[in-house]
């Protein structure tokens, strides 16, 4: 019982920097990002077009990239693989990701959907914080074609 009682602690604290990641997306908070990545943390954005490299990095592309959008970063059907002894982490989910951008004139709204796999380490201070974290699979419905 008490293993799985971990077990839905370590599940509730991935998903809750899962939500907080997002929450520092569609917030324009971009230097608070270490509070979910590891220094040095891998992620690759390269399926929606984007960057990949060290979060330090991609941290400075987020800011130029969504600075024009306005968005909801929904995370759900997170899936979570944890070590027995604790040390690591994997998890997958889902994003549905709403965006808005002044397009002529007139606010324009498309969707994207993609998935996320990380892989994470916990830390002496006892808070699990992203390595690696990889788009994947995306989809987008009506993207903007800027002919302004």
């Amino acid at each position: 019982m008490e293993e799985q009682l971990q077990y839905l602690l370590d599940r509730l604290a991935l998903e809750d920097q899962i939500k907080l990641y997002a929450h520092f997306l569609d917030t324009k908070q971009f230097d608070r990002m270490f509070e979910v990545f590891a220094p040095g943390a891998w992620v690759d954005y390269t399926t929606t077009g984007g960057a990949k490299g060290p979060v330090e990095e991609t941290k400075e592309y987020l800011k130029v990239g969504l600075a024009q959008f306005r968005s909801q970063h929904l995370a759900t059907n997170i899936m979570a693989e944890i070590a027995e002894d604790r040390k690591t982490a994997k998890t997958t989910h889902l994003l549905f990701n709403p965006m808005t951008m002044d397009l002529k004139g007139k606010d324009y709204t498309f969707f994207c959907g993609l998935f996320y796999d990380c892989e994470w380490i916990m830390t002496e201070q006892g808070v699990w914080k992203v390595t690696k974290m990889v788009e994947r699979d995306s989809y987008m419905f009506r993207p903007p074609v800027d002919k302004r």
